[in-house]
């Protein structure tokens, strides 16, 4: 992150000393543009980095028993409009009693970003189709949304799935950060 800060302020300072040397207008403006443009990026990555914080400083105390039905059909809500409008379909299986120890705006974070996801990368010739459901495992309660898009080389990219600007269809709004993850110490 400090390389990115450096980067930044780097490109900064160099379009800064350029400007000063422009030897026309046109020149001097096509550089204020740049410096726009920098200071667009410089703003999304300091707001990227706010939200890492916040994740970061999540405290285990705040946690709390969250429903999790309740905040996927939070999640599913606020995307409504955007699956009628693919007419996808998004099929839960969650015990509806079923509660998980989690951060109640992280865990709709999470499930917003998953499902958000799956509708932006969905498949170019079918309709999108989601299901969400859950699966106990040993001492593990596992959260699976599947869907029909386009996919994701998990052998390839699986481990860097919840790593910090981490992207994998090449999209140019793609951030990659939202489903970074953080393990909060016990």
């Amino acid at each position: 992150m400090t390389h990115d800060l450096r980067s930044y302020a780097g490109n900064l300072r160099s379009l800064m000393m350029l400007y000063d040397q422009a030897e026309d207008q046109p020149e001097a403006t096509k550089l204020i543009q740049m410096v726009k443009d920098l200071s667009t990026g410089f703003s999304s990555m300091v707001e990227h980095l706010s939200e890492m914080v916040k994740i970061q400083n999540l405290d285990k105390e705040k946690y709390q028993a969250c429903n999790l039905l309740s905040h996927v059909s939070a999640a599913i809500n606020s995307l409504s409009l955007q699956i009628r409008s693919l007419n996808a379909s998004v099929s839960t299986n969650i015990d509806p009693e079923l509660k998980v120890l989690a951060h109640p705006a992280y865990l709709e974070s999470i499930m917003l970003n998953l499902l958000s996801n799956a509708l932006k990368y969905r498949h170019p010739v079918r309709a999108p189709k989601i299901d969400i459901d859950t699966l106990s495992t040993d001492n593990y309660l596992q959260l699976r949304v599947m869907d029909n898009g386009v996919g994701i080389d998990l052998q390839k990219h699986g481990k860097d799935l919840f790593g910090m600007y981490k992207t994998f269809h090449g999209n140019a709004d793609a951030k990659g950060v939202g489903l970074i993850y953080y393990k909060v110490s016990d």
